[in-house]
């Protein structure tokens, strides 16, 4: 996927403490995620306003995190179809 592609759909370059590179991140509400919104709301553990980030890290593997759920989706690598999924469904939510 392209880097300026994700910078333009919001992903922004994250660095951790604890962590070598710099990882692309894109945090926004699952219920902006048309796959995630529509898949992983189940108003108990998910809610359409729990926070979902969407992660590319430095090696090009891509990961999606709810936190308030628990859940974690990844990571894949970066030419998996599941890691395209999850890179466009943060890309949709950028014009929701």
């Amino acid at each position: 996927m392209d880097i300026e592609k994700l910078k333009a759909a919001g992903f922004v370059e994250t660095t951790y403490p604890d962590q070598e590179g710099v990882f692309l991140t894109k945090r926004t509400r699952v219920d902006a995620l048309p796959r995630a919104g529509a898949n992983f709301v189940d108003n108990d553990f998910i809610c359409g306003d729990s926070e979902a980030i969407t992660e590319m890290f430095p090696d090009g593997g891509v990961q999606l995190h709810i936190p308030d759920g628990d859940y974690v989706e990844g990571p894949y690598a970066a030419s998996s179809v599941e890691a395209a999924a999850l890179l466009n469904d943060a890309i949709a939510a950028s014009s929701a």
